[in-house]
């Protein structure tokens, strides 16, 4: 009986101790963000809450204004929210932090399963304190719950619990398209392990959900079948160079930014030396990496670095590995030193921001031909935690137009007031008492417009600059290097 009541007492103290990290992970995730919560909304969060707050009203499967931007996992899990406690930007980043740490704790439990408890704290770690995951923990939008959501189904796949991975990977491909990639990765996976075809088919299984909402669609007349997915018109008319060029690009996002190409040269060295990172089951991993590397070089919008998280996910994974393969004792030191470089990331570098800025380069054959955006987006503060300044001005800026200039024809080159002029209110009531007319940036509107709003984030042509420099400036709202100037005509 000693024996047995000794074996309970240590499975017991084992449970607590698992429960340790991510309790605490938990507890540390809710610290950072806690300024984020009762943050407006910031870009394209806006659109995302309209669509969300419509369905809260009319039930999940009415058709919101605007067509799908993405698959409806997020935009139901939100509008539950909001059926619920109504709608807040508490509740809205809340639902965000909730999956920042669910992508974090999967993360820790994916790196313990491959390799042990250590490599999965520092590869949790590594992912919560990166620039871009950090941000983008803040903001509602599907690419923290596509990354949370892409390491669950990696954990239960190769950890091979069926039900469970059924259940995440359809939630997975109605998070976000690109979800699509995980499912495919791990069926080539089992194919190359010789899995027998039945279990090969229940893997694909998930992939039904996703087949059956896009026919919804296409019947209800919501989307054009080139628009699904990655079928957008013009996929195949890219030049090869112009691939290459974005394929570097997103190369460089994922492994090179943000003194991430440390940890690249010590990934580097390490599959050199080890001969662990080349056992089967890492297949996956690499797989996810290779098709959204690939797929996102074909896209004919500018892809941002947040649309890389998963694969962001797996590459701290091997880079805790890495850590700690190459630096061994002194592995502790080195990955608090690349924290703290993490952490220097988080606001801008503003003699790169100049550079990026300048309006030759922005004019120039290559920036065009390339569609170079990507390397320019980050001065928008939408993956730095410089978003909040933004928001903070925006929010002063609306102020002022409305008690100073209600009823004004107003021209922005920016999304000040981008729900208003999209959706004209549907869903967002708070909003309504903005009442202002929005023209798009042109020339010709320019001239009949009473305000124009020029927001520094925001992308115009070197003719619309020119005009704008020889009006009058009226009021100029600034943080940091983020700022709004409104002009009067």
């Amino acid at each position: 009986m000693f024996f047995i009541s000794s074996l309970d007492t240590i499975k017991m103290n084992m449970k607590k101790r698992n429960l340790i990290f991510p309790i605490f992970l938990l507890l540390l995730i809710i610290l950072l963000k806690f300024s984020t919560l009762y943050l407006d909304y910031y870009d394209d969060e806006r659109k995302h809450i309209v669509q969300a707050k419509y369905l809260s009203i009319h039930g999940l499967l009415s058709e919101y204004p605007g067509k799908p931007v993405h698959v409806p996992f997020l935009l139901w899990t939100l509008s539950i929210g909001y059926k619920f406690f109504g709608e807040s930007p508490f509740l809205s980043h809340f639902i965000i932090v909730v999956f920042a740490f669910i992508g974090t704790f999967f993360t820790y439990l994916l790196g313990k399963h491959l390799f042990d408890e250590k490599i999965g704290m520092m590869a949790s770690l590594l992912l919560l304190f990166s620039p871009v995951y950090f941000s983008i923990s803040g903001q509602t939008l599907y690419d923290v719950p596509l990354t949370a959501m892409t390491a669950a189904v990696l954990y239960f796949a190769l950890r091979k619990k069926l039900f469970p991975y059924l259940i995440t990977a359809s939630i997975l491909l109605l998070t976000k398209e690109p979800g699509i990639f995980v499912v495919l990765a791990i069926l080539i996976y089992l194919i190359i392990k010789k899995e027998n075809a039945r279990n090969i088919s229940i893997h694909g299984l998930p992939l039904i959900v996703v087949l059956v909402w896009g026919t919804s669609l296409i019947f209800r007349g919501n989307v054009e079948m080139h628009e699904m997915g990655m079928l957008y018109p013009g996929f195949f008319e890219r030049g090869l160079l112009f691939l290459l060029v974005r394929f570097f690009t997103n190369i460089y996002q994922s492994f090179v930014w943000n003194y991430m190409w440390i940890l690249s040269l010590i990934i580097l060295f390490s599959f050199y030396k080890s001969k662990k990172l080349f056992t089967l089951e890492f297949l996956p991993l690499v797989l996810i990496c290779i098709l959204y590397l690939f797929a996102f070089s074909f896209l004919p919008i500018y892809s941002q670095p947040r649309y890389l998280l998963p694969v962001s996910m797996v590459f701290f994974i091997f880079s805790a590995f890495s850590l700690n393969y190459f630096f061994k004792n002194k592995s502790l030191i080195i990955f608090i030193i690349i924290i703290i470089l993490f952490i220097s990331c988080y606001r801008w570098n503003y003699d790169i921001k100049g550079l990026i800025q300048d309006p030759i380069f922005r004019s120039s054959i290559v920036y065009e031909k390339f569609n170079l955006r990507p390397l320019v987006y980050i001065e928008s503060g939408g993956i730095t935690m410089d978003y909040m300044d933004v928001v903070d001005i925006e929010m002063e800026a609306r102020e002022f137009i409305t008690n100073n200039y209600p009823n004004y024809i107003i021209v922005t080159t920016g999304r000040i007031f981008d729900p208003i002029e999209s959706y004209g209110n549907i869903g967002y009531t708070e909003w309504s008492k903005y009442n202002v007319t929005i023209l798009p940036t042109t020339k010709e509107n320019i001239l009949q417009a009473d305000l124009i709003i020029y927001e520094s984030n925001s992308f115009v042509s070197n003719e619309i600059s020119e005009i704008l420099s020889k009006m009058t400036q009226l009021k100029k709202f600034e943080r940091n290097w983020v700022y709004i100037i409104i002009y009067k005509t």
